[in-house]
């Protein structure tokens, strides 16, 4: 059943009241800077199925199945031979493999999927993408890791080399209909029917009837900013990829590309923070990959970017992420190559939104045959970790983003006159980060990349206290803006609630986890208290936002705890930032006096 939401549940908040001692008094009078690196930790973890399980994973999706605010995982398994695609369980302390039920049992040569709440329940549900002609998969959801397989209509009894899906509102009547890229033949279109059956009927497009071109990414967004979705279609081989915008009933124009390349992803993301979507086209056979500006109203042209904002870098690319993964303003971009090290280029932010490709660490130094990627807070700490699927039964990759002292929001929407999952929708964020005012922007994608997907928005605040206003316009066409919004928190909106905005919102709940600091002896003491059993992790970072020491990481029973943090003995005198960190239930962070 579908449990209503108010307008705003703030679920996360990092502020808490304190517990007493005078060191809490002070005033925060330190500015971190908003460039403060974070590192990503690969997680190797052997009670972990998500990175011990070895499959021919292609896409991977995070998608909150049981609506308790943390992300689960869906792998698409098979590529070119049949096997079990593998849905896992965030239950806070670590991942649980579902073992029954349909979507885990039914094999095929499956490479991607996509999720949407077709029918309006209030759930999301799922369609694979199988190669091969095996046939696709649509699974509708019924609660939790629950779901039916629909086995008759044409959505699952079409056959064709499937590579890749969305969930797309293609004629704009708030149901989500569904397009499906095929390799070799013409791509196949389902219109949604709505209530009460929700059938869908399989339309010809016309424009987007492809032949037996090798097609393999279709990527789903509003790049004209019109209120509609409009597709690139990527070819393999030496063919130009096409874009094709939306005119309405069914109805696009196609605009060729001059590149004649092997693309084998595509993501959309606004990564110089003007307001449009730019696109970035993940090209094979170390052909070059492509970064393309998005110029605005009124053409809306996509132009390659030079090696002055893209450094070159050429490889057998094929998943591609936007997010920004350091929380400093900006979105940066993760690059999975197949049988070559993977690629992170961060993001300089304003003025010049140039990028630069980072050298060390694990995601860029760990190899594989990597093909979809994708970004979700999967420990609910408000940074974005990163999980990259391998091909060639290998394990897949998880890593954990370490963190800093940088603010952030996380925002997921509910439609009700526009589709369910709100896909479409655009959300812009305004603060003033670094002294700097600027909007960010997010649109809510069926697919991104290689077939991968998270509906959850993220948004990266740096030094910001308060996003001065988070707006947010529905394909549906209406918009509302939302003034002085707390950060650090997790933002639900449901479309046309609530009509007022925040005073509607309830408060954010204070009672869930607390942290300060007990007296001024050496080690320092803090004293935190855990609402539930759950794992909890104490970080130490200087005021530059450095890690310095891990002082706790374990598993604990509910209660108040009094800790010495024995782990930062010998650390220089002085001012520094306590992290608390709790799956599920969010972080604390506080001023930690070291004399």
């Amino acid at each position: 059943m579908y449990r209503s939401r108010a307008l705003f549940h703030l679920g996360r908040t990092s502020w808490r009241a304190p517990l007493g001692g005078f060191f809490w008094g002070l005033v925060w009078c330190f500015a971190v800077p908003s460039a403060a690196a974070s590192t990503l930790t690969r997680i190797l973890d052997p009670s972990n199925p998500v990175v011990n399980d070895q499959a021919e994973s292609g896409g991977a999706c995070w998608i909150d199945l049981n609506d308790d605010d943390l992300l689960d995982l869906f792998v698409a398994n098979g590529n070119l031979t049949n096997q079990d695609d593998a849905l896992y369980l965030n239950t806070g302390s670590g991942f649980m493999k579902i073992t029954t039920g349909p979507v885990v049992h039914d094999g095929g040569p499956s490479i991607g999927g996509t999720w949407g709440d077709y029918d309006a329940d209030g759930r999301a549900d799922l369609f694979v993408t199988n190669r091969n002609n095996f046939g696709n998969f649509l699974y509708h959801a019924d609660g939790d890791t629950n779901f039916t397989k629909i086995t008759s209509g044409d959505v699952v009894t079409d056959i064709g080399n499937s590579n890749s899906s969305s969930w797309t509102d293609l004629d704009g009547d708030g149901q989500l209909d569904l397009y499906v890229v095929n390799f070799g033949g013409p791509d196949f279109a389902y219109r949604n029917n709505g209530p009460p059956a929700f059938s869908f009927t399989g339309i010809d497009t016309m424009a987007l009837a492809q032949g037996t071109a090798p097609t393999i990414p279709g990527a789903w967004a509003d790049y004209d900013q019109d209120r509609d979705q409009d597709l690139f279609l990527g070819f393999a081989g030496t063919l130009n990829d096409r874009l094709y915008r939306n005119e309405g009933s069914f109805r696009f124009t196609e605009i060729p590309f001059a590149d004649g390349r092997a693309t084998l992803g595509a993501s959309w993301g606004d990564f110089d923070n003007d307001g449009d979507l730019d696109l970035f086209t993940a090209i094979f056979l170390n052909q070059g990959n492509i970064l393309y500006r998005n110029g605005g109203a009124p053409a809306f042209a996509l132009i390659p970017v030079g090696t002055e904002v893209m450094p070159a870098n050429a490889g057998n690319s094929v998943g591609s992420g936007w997010g920004d993964y350091d929380n400093d303003g900006d979105l940066d971009l993760f690059i999975a190559n197949d049988g070559q090290n993977n690629l992170l280029f961060e993001n300089s932010g304003p003025p010049g939104y140039t990028f630069t490709r980072i050298l060390a660490g694990d995601p860029v130094s760990d190899g594989g045959n990597s093909f979809g990627t994708v970004w979700g807070d999967y420990d609910a700490d408000g940074d974005l970790d990163l999980f990259v699927a391998n091909r060639l039964n290998q394990v897949n990759f998880l890593y954990r983003n370490e963190g800093n002292a940088n603010h952030w929001l996380k925002v997921r929407l509910t439609g009700t006159q526009s589709n369910r999952s709100a896909i479409g929708a655009r959300v812009r964020v305004h603060a003033t980060i670094s002294g700097v005012p600027r909007w960010q922007t997010r649109e809510v994608l069926g697919q991104t990349g290689y077939n991968s997907q998270n509906l959850e928005l993220h948004f990266g605040l740096g030094d910001a206290s308060v996003a001065d206003t988070v707006r947010i316009e529905w394909p549906a066409g209406d918009v509302r803006s939302f003034p002085d919004v707390g950060v650090d928190r997790l933002l639900r909106i449901v479309e046309g609630a609530g009509g007022t905005g925040l005073e509607s919102a309830p408060a954010p709940p204070l009672e869930r986890i607390e942290l300060g600091q007990v007296g001024t002896g050496i080690p320092p003491i803090v004293r935190f208290r855990l609402p539930r059993l759950a794992h909890v992790t104490l970080e130490l970072y200087d005021i530059t936002g450095r890690h310095v020491a891990t002082a706790l990481d374990e598993r604990r029973a509910p209660g108040l705890y009094t800790e010495p943090l024995t782990a930062v003995r010998g650390a220089p005198r002085g001012v520094y930032l306590c992290r608390m960190s709790v799956p599920g239930d969010g972080r604390a962070v506080k001023l930690l006096l070291v004399p």
